[in-house]
């Protein structure tokens, strides 16, 4: 049998030996029967976690032997793409698993229907209000990725999950690049129909995914594609021409803000056209969204910024173990928290800055240093980062015997317990730690430290969880 190792920074489990990897997957997940889904170079199946059978998941299997190199450095760099993203309306990564002959990447599993899907099946448009609802959580998305020099690359209807509360899921990071601000893209990729003229042209930034939003827009305000051509060159020769036919019949019904920031976002000059975040910030979202579902206006509860303070005071072990868990955690779609970080997230890149903490905190008449703000940041954020992102609000603000039951303390325990002989000692929490990817390794020395487990000291389950709970 072949040993298997964690590339810490991706949370990616490499194994030698063909089969291992699959045999790893399995000591975590139950993959249910059937496909539910097939990409590009392999098939999707529903799967669970052992430890919480309520933690769905989607499971992305690949065979090698049926790619080619070029597809392999394009799974790769996917995962790493993912494994930089943290925003509730993006797909959720976990980890994955590869030998030399397979390749399982594990996400989120998203319940709902495509905006194709959903489309196809209203035949008809959607109102304004619903539009800048789901369109309002797709910029973000979109702004977070390009908070993080990640452009989408393939911004499209299939592309985009909606689930029963309206609530927007941006997936498929199979195109995705980093860029540098410096450089313009070259390779074009993408779908025709939703590809902005310069990235049919190999000469583009990332507001090409600006472009592709405004396709969305356009189709989800009106029912159909403004350039309806059969080839990609007629499609560009539509695009650069941008007639977007604002006159017709079909518009009429369509606010004068809506028509603005449509022509400023399909705009085929892209020095021109609005950077995602104009678009977040276009008056067209204050006008016709429907108050209850952002309020972002308003500030953020005493009570959440009290529980972001007080989450300073828990001691490290405990707190790695709470961020642990929330990173294997469905957050409700339609939970009390993402309102409240939304509050504070100005921004709406899915991060929280000194400035934007400042604000909120200013909005409830608390002051506090920059010094005081740093220290907090440093108490939720574990990699060294000077900003809050979603998953470490998330930490903070939920209920502590909520994060803390016992299905997510077995779940936990399960990851440090990775020979599965029932104990687990300092140096199998310190694997657990670093495989996570989540912490530095100075961090991780202070964890152990605090924490008062010694090496080769052992626990058992209810030791741990007696532990968490004190």
């Amino acid at each position: 049998m072949g040993s298997s190792q964690s590339n810490k920074k991706f949370k990616i489990t490499s194994c030698k030996e063909s089969g291992e990897a699959r045999a790893e997957l399995l000591k975590k997940y139950k993959i249910s029967h059937g496909v539910i889904g097939e990409g590009a170079f392999g098939k999707v199946y529903k799967g669970s976690c052992l430890e919480n059978s309520n933690n769905k998941v989607a499971i992305k299997a690949f065979k090698k032997k049926q790619l080619y190199e070029d597809d392999i450095k394009s799974i790769e760099a996917e995962i790493k793409v993912l494994s930089q993203l943290d925003h509730p309306n993006i797909i959720k990564y976990y980890e994955s698993f590869a030998d030399e002959g397979n390749m399982y990447i594990v996400t989120d599993f998203i319940k709902g229907k495509t905006l194709s899907k959903l489309l196809e099946e209203e035949a008809t448009a959607f109102s304004e209000g619903e539009s800048a609802h789901l369109l309002h959580q797709l910029a973000s998305a979109i702004n977070h990725c390009h908070s993080k020099n990640i452009t989408h690359r393939d911004v499209k209807l299939e592309n985009i999950m909606v689930d029963e509360r309206m609530n927007v899921t941006l997936l498929d990071f199979g195109l995705s690049k980093t860029f540098n601000k410096k450089k313009l893209l070259k390779s074009a990729c993408g779908t025709p129909s939703f590809m902005a003229p310069e990235a049919m042209t190999n000469n583009y930034n990332e507001k090409c995914d600006v472009w592709s939003f405004g396709i969305v827009m356009y189709i989800l305000l009106t029912g159909r594609l403004p350039f309806r051509s059969k080839t990609p060159e007629k499609i560009l020769k539509e695009a650069l021409k941008c007639d977007l036919k604002l006159g017709r019949s079909y518009w009429d019904h369509i606010s004068k803000e809506a028509k603005d920031l449509i022509s400023m976002v399909l705009n085929p000059d892209a020095q021109e056209r609005f950077c995602i975040q104009e678009v977040l910030e276009h008056p067209w979202f204050d006008i016709v969204r429907d108050d209850s579902t952002d309020d972002s206006q308003e500030g953020p509860e005493l009570r959440v910024l009290e529980t972001l303070t007080n989450f300073s005071f828990e001691n490290k072990f405990t707190k790695a173990c709470m961020r642990l868990i929330a990173s294997f955690t469905k957050i409700p779609s339609d939970s009390a928290i993402r309102q409240e970080f939304n509050r504070i997230d100005e921004k709406r890149n899915a991060i929280i800055s000194k400035e934007e903490l400042r604000n909120a905190f200013d909005k409830n008449d608390l002051i506090y240093t920059d010094k005081e703000l740093k220290t907090i940041i440093g108490d939720l954020n574990f990699s060294g980062e000077e900003y809050i992102n979603y998953t470490e609000f998330c930490t903070a603000t939920m209920n502590k015997s909520d994060i803390l039951n016992s299905k997510n303390c077995k779940s936990l325990f399960s990851l440090f317990d990775s020979d599965k002989d029932g104990v687990i000692s300092g140096k199998d929490i310190m694997m657990g730690l670093e495989k996570s990817g989540i912490f530095t390794k100075s961090l991780i020395k202070a964890i152990i430290k605090d924490s008062g487990i010694k090496k080769s000291q052992t626990l058992g389950f209810e030791e741990f969880e007696d532990m968490l709970s004190s």
